[in-house]
């Protein structure tokens, strides 16, 4: 499993593979997490709450998942599940 974030500007940053917990899931999107599997080796993680508050558009999260996305995003690649 291979995780990074990506910001709202576009940037990709790799998290640590050594830790892959909810904290550290709530920590990199800001709040509650929202899964959505965009196929069946690639997940996003969002902010469940991105609208409610206010979260600027994520433009090449948005493109991956084929609709508007909030916030930061974790995007979660490989076979292992999350």
């Amino acid at each position: 499993m291979q995780a990074s974030r990506i910001d709202v500007n576009g940037r990709t940053t790799k998290l640590n593979d050594d830790d892959e917990t909810l904290s550290t899931m709530q920590t990199a999107v800001g709040g509650f997490v929202e899964r959505l599997q965009i196929n069946k080796d690639v997940v996003l993680l969002m902010n469940e709450d991105g609208q409610m508050l206010d979260l600027p558009p994520n433009h090449k999260a948005s493109k991956l998942a084929g609709r508007m996305i909030l916030g930061p995003v974790v995007k979660i690649t490989g076979s292992k599940r999350w």
